[in-house]
């Protein structure tokens, strides 16, 4: 068509964005919504969501957080149903040959994301199955980031729940690389466990029940919403001093109920001060302004009558 100086119009574009997501064609998928971008022509959510479905069949973490993110950018989330379906797809098409495929280079927050998403659908195989292929296929290190994406979905599903807590509070050390290889080997074996854990506790011992894994709900919880500062004051008075430590942190451990209070409470004589300064310096200001306003009113004529 391109070479007969055909331009093609919405409909078979859309017949091609379909063909190419059953099919798992992700190179020619971005190669006709690069060139409709050229002929001035903006992508419907259709096809945009048969894209995300060619580079899940694909397996391609790159395009598949890239086009996700646009969808959600768009305001045009996926069904969960949809998502789970294809978090099921993925890397169903066994396309070796497809030259994007081979020079694909995705990087840990192409990982991150289609682990998120898989972990929101409970979809754990496919989970853990991308945290080995982002460490073992393509040498990329897993990052705290998406340790911690993992870890809030076996909290949120309380899933090894203390233990779970227990990893966030290690791995809060780190802002986003793990400096200690140690930890890369003993959150593996970590996962490990976890996934002995589900099959066994939450699969009835079925390892294929662990693409979708049925959860009990987890209780819920009180959320805490900020309050003004004195309503915050009267917070802390009527709370202990201390907070509440976790079986895993030592006696020891024990630090104050809110960490603002104390240095609040330090500040607050200072505060006093400036507030006692500041007050006595406009009774002062006032007084002066008083008394010049009452010699002006005497020097007037007229003022003793």
């Amino acid at each position: 068509m391109r070479n007969h100086g055909i331009n093609p119009n919405e409909l078979t574009l859309q017949v091609l964005f379909k063909a190419f997501g059953v099919s798992g064609s992700i190179g020619r998928a971005l190669y006709i919504y690069q060139r409709m971008f050229q002929q001035g022509m903006i992508p419907n959510q259709a096809q945009l969501e048969d894209i995300v479905k060619s580079a899940a069949i694909a397996g391609d973490p790159t395009s598949f957080a890239r086009f996700m993110s646009r969808l959600k950018h768009k305001g045009q989330a996926i069904k969960k149903e949809h998502l789970r379906s294809l978090m099921l797809l993925w890397k169903t098409a066994g396309q070796t040959n497809d030259p994007y495929i081979a020079r694909m280079k995705p990087n840990i927050n192409d990982f991150t994301v289609a682990v998120e998403y898989a972990l929101r659908v409970h979809n754990y195989k496919l989970a853990f199955e991308l945290v080995r292929e982002c460490r073992d296929q393509y040498d990329i290190q897993p990052d705290a980031f998406m340790y911690e994406t993992v870890l809030s979905a076996l909290i949120r599903d309380n899933i090894l729940r203390t233990e779970s807590y227990a990893w966030r509070k290690r791995l809060s050390a780190y802002a986003r690389t793990i400096g200690r290889r140690e930890d890369h080997f003993e959150f593996a074996s970590f996962l490990g466990d976890v996934e002995a854990h589900i099959v066994k506790e939450l699969c009835g011992g079925d390892s294929a029940k662990l693409n979708h894994v049925k959860v009990a709900p987890a209780p819920k919880r009180a959320a805490f919403k900020r309050t003004t500062r004195k309503m915050s004051r009267q917070l802390y008075k009527s709370y202990p001093r201390e907070r509440w430590a976790s079986p895993w942190e030592a006696e020891d451990d024990m630090l104050d109920w809110v960490p603002e209070y104390k240095k609040r409470r330090e500040l607050e004589p200072v505060k006093k001060a400036i507030e006692l300064s500041s007050a006595t310096l406009r009774a002062i200001q006032d007084a002066a302004h008083a008394r010049v306003a009452a010699q002006k009113s005497q020097s007037q004529p007229g003022s003793s009558q």
